[in-house]
């Protein structure tokens, strides 16, 4: 990031333009990917606090903006996790009229759990600001997942879109 912000921001890191493997020196950056002072974007969502500690919020990508507020969908998969009979949570934004975007929770039971849309907001409560609840909560077998083995948001917000989107 290029100045200290308790904001969310967009993080920046210098460039470092090679590393050394096996005694040659390789590129892992192109030009292009450098802006003229040397930084480059990492597409992560950060603060830097008063003592100047960076914290990795949220990939861009996958923040949800909702009524001028950035809200991380990590910070709500989060809370959902820290309720005993939640396997796996992912969160995305939804469209909405008035919003732009509100957060979408897809979650996981862990076999042989229950729990109410209603309970898990309640719990959730605890640990977001009011804004930050989801509006929808989505009871699911499983979740997609990548190759790599993370949460495929893509394909989330794929299964979300209204039929008539997807033409």
């Amino acid at each position: 990031m290029k100045a200290a912000s308790s904001n969310l921001e967009t993080a920046w890191l210098e460039a470092i333009f090679g590393f050394t493997a096996f005694g040659r020196r390789i590129a892992i950056l192109e030009a292009r990917a450098v802006d003229s002072d040397g930084w480059m974007e990492t597409g992560d969502i950060a603060t830097i606090n008063e003592s100047g500690y960076v914290t990795l919020v949220d990939r861009a990508k996958d923040a949800i903006k909702s009524g001028g507020e950035w809200i991380s969908s990590v910070e709500i998969e989060k809370a959902a996790l820290s309720h005993d009979v939640v396997q796996m949570a992912a969160a995305i934004g939804i469209p909405h009229p008035k919003w732009a975007e509100r957060p979408a929770l897809y979650v996981v039971l862990r076999e042989g759990s229950v729990l109410s849309q209603e309970d898990l907001l309640q719990h959730m409560s605890l640990a977001l600001a009011k804004w930050c609840i989801p509006d929808e909560v989505h009871f699911v077998s499983d979740i997609p997942m990548t190759a790599t083995g993370k949460i495929n948001k893509i394909a989330l917000r794929e299964l979300y879109r209204p039929t008539e989107e997807k033409k």
